[in-house]
């Protein structure tokens, strides 16, 4: 590296960023790829923790939208849409002439950086970014709200970020009053929404569920002043347990796949936390008032599990009425169970299920209660397995508030 390196040597998405990047009149440029030590975890760790400074301080980030591989490039693309009407115009005071395309109808341009994990706090993260498309160039500003393709004001037009990306620049800056993002239920609703759009995107390594958006996380964490715990701020820490795979198997991709989300990753995150499970995951609404609370957050202790004490009310499965459970002809059971795991089985085996009252949601003009499933593993500790939605809270009407540690 110190003798440099030569361009010959390098894949063809690299040298076509350093081509962007000279021909923008800068000198330097950051390259995951080049500039961590990818054999040293001391260095990743170390250069993921750095990945909000680097993309909120660069001048510009260019994404080369359209390369699978870094060695297909992004310069030399051949487009695969261009609309049918086009014609010239003048576009410069000395003359320079650009080609302006009409389309009748909106596309929405699919690209493979839309599907990594990776990606996603480059987009939530950079000031500026040259979006290379595969038919035409992306500019997107955050710190002025501006975008390379507009929509026509009805949701019929272009948008190549979708909307939960393209986050107000002003949520990350500590010196901002944002317009968005500064009352509380603003900034529940970008963090569930993050996580919601994060989680439908691929890892090429699944360990890295919760550092591929560390460095969003850290910013947050600064400009909010509240910790974040396995992806869940300790603010809203009983509403953002309320997660589940609900609706998420439209669309899972190959049975491999899947497979792979038949196991929780219990070294990687506790089992409260969606980093334990892969694949996409959901939050329910946001809640009309929590009925559990947090009273220790114990993440830190050698001697004993990282767990969580809740204090909340819990019921067995054997005090909850089978009926509640029987869809009897109304085409919705009072009781909506979703399993973390698509083979429950093996999670639960011959354990009792309890149901922990989180807290309630507004569902069909009334209140239902939103409850995680847990089974105990043990020493006194319980384990999430799942989330279920009562009708009502009536089953935990006598029940005293105890305290349960949820690891």
């Amino acid at each position: 590296m110190e003798e440099g390196i030569r361009i010959g040597d390098l894949q063809q998405t690299v040298r076509d960023a350093i081509a962007v990047t000279r021909r923008l009149g800068f000198r330097y440029l950051w390259i995951d790829a080049l500039c961590i030590i990818q054999d040293c975890n001391a260095d990743k760790d170390r250069e993921i923790g750095n990945m909000a400074m680097i993309y909120k301080n660069a001048a510009v980030t260019v994404a080369a939208g359209t390369a699978e591989r870094a060695g297909d490039g992004f310069l030399d693309m051949k487009a695969t849409y261009l609309p049918e009407h086009r014609f010239c115009v003048s576009m410069r005071a000395d003359g320079g002439m650009g080609t302006v395309y009409l389309r009748a109808e909106a596309h929405i341009p699919k690209h493979t950086l839309d599907g990594r994990g990776w990606v996603l706090q480059e987009f939530l993260l950079s000031s500026r970014m040259l979006v290379f498309s595969e038919y035409e160039l992306l500019w997107q500003c955050k710190e002025t709200e501006l975008r390379g393709v507009s929509g026509d004001g009805n949701g019929g037009g272009l948008d190549y970020l979708q909307t939960q990306e393209g986050l107000p620049w002003s949520v990350f800056d500590e010196e901002t009053e944002s317009v968005f993002g500064n009352e509380d239920a603003e900034r529940r609703y970008l963090w569930r929404t993050i996580v919601e759009q994060y989680t439908r995107r691929q890892l090429g390594y699944k360990d890295d569920r919760l550092n591929a958006l560390r460095g969003v996380t850290r910013e947050l964490e600064t400009v909010w002043r509240d910790g974040n715990e396995f992806g869940l701020w300790r603010r809203w820490f009983v509403e953002l347990l309320a997660w589940s795979k609900k609706g998420c198997d439209e669309g899972d991709g190959e049975d491999e796949e899947k497979e792979k989300e038949n196991l929780r990753e219990t070294k990687r995150a506790p089992s409260w936390s969606w980093a334990s499970v892969n694949g996409r995951i959901r939050f329910t609404q946001m809640f009309e008032r929590e009925d559990a609370s947090v009273q220790e957050v114990n993440l830190l202790e050698a001697r004993v599990s990282r767990h969580v004490v809740l204090k909340c009310r819990m019921v067995d499965d054997e005090e909850v009425d089978p009926a509640m459970f029987e869809d009897w002809g109304s085409g919705k059971s009072r009781v909506d169970v979703f399993y973390d795991l698509d083979d429950s089985v093996d999670e639960v085996g011959e354990r009792t299920v309890s149901y922990l009252l989180l807290g309630t949601i507004r569902d069909n003009g009334g209140l239902s209660g939103v409850a995680l499933m847990v089974v105990e593993v043990g020493r006194g500790f319980f384990q999430r397995v799942g989330l279920a939605i009562f009708d009502n809270t009536q089953v935990w009407k006598d029940t005293e508030y105890r305290n349960v540690r949820l690891q």
